[in-house]
C-alpha cells in the first residue's frame, strides 16, 4: 500500500531521473526540490475535495503541490474534465493546475523508460502552481530558446495558459 512517505520518495526520485536530467524537462525542478518548495500530497478521497481545499489555502512556503490520486477507476476523460473545471475556478486566484493521467500519451520531451517505480500501484498526478510565477518562468525559458524543439500544439498550450491571468 502506498503511504504519504513512499509516494513522496517515489515522486522525488522520478523528478531526479526524469525531469532533472542532462537536458532537463523542467529546468526549475531540481532547485525547487532543493529549496524545499515542493509538497507531495497523497489523495484521501475520490472526488478531490482535499485538493479543492488546497486551492483555497495554497501554502505560501511552496511553489508546487503534486497531488497523487490512486483512484485508477477515474477515466482519462473525467480526469481531464476535472483539471479543466479546476482551472476555470482557480485561475482567477492566481493558480494553475495540470495533470498527468496514466492513459495520457507521453510527451515527446519526457523520456521515462529507464525509471523504475518503487511499487506496483499506479497513480495520476496533479500539479498546482502559482500562475504568475509559472508564466514568468516559461517566458524566461522561451527567451533562451527552451521551447524550440517542442511540439507546436504543446507550445501553443503554454501561450494560451499565459493569457489566463
Amino acid at each position: 500500500m502506498i503511504s504519504q512517505q513512499l509516494i513522496r520518495q517515489e515522486v522525488r526520485d522520478w523528478s531526479k531521473e526524469v525531469l532533472e536530467t542532462d537536458k532537463p524537462v523542467c529546468p526549475y525542478a531540481k532547485k525547487t526540490w532543493e529549496n524545499n518548495r515542493v509538497d507531495v500530497i497523497l489523495s484521501k478521497c475520490l472526488h478531490w475535495t482535499d485538493l479543492v481545499d488546497i486551492t483555497k489555502n495554497f501554502p505560501t512556503d511552496k511553489d508546487v503541490i503534486i497531488y497523487c490520486d490512486t483512484n485508477m477507476d477515474l477515466d482519462m476523460f473525467t480526469f481531464d474534465s476535472r483539471i479543466a473545471m479546476l482551472n476555470a475556478f482557480v485561475n482567477s486566484e492566481n493558480l494553475w493546475v495540470m495533470g498527468f493521467h496514466q492513459q495520457h500519451d507521453e510527451k515527446v520531451v519526457v523520456d521515462q523508460e529507464h525509471f523504475e517505480p518503487h511499487f506496483d500501484e499506479s497513480y495520476n498526478m496533479v500539479f498546482m502552481q502559482k500562475l504568475d510565477e509559472l508564466n514568468k518562468a516559461s517566458e524566461t525559458l522561451e527567451k533562451i530558446g527552451y521551447y524550440k524543439d517542442w511540439d507546436v500544439k504543446d507550445f501553443q498550450d503554454i501561450l494560451k495558459r499565459r493569457s489566463k491571468k
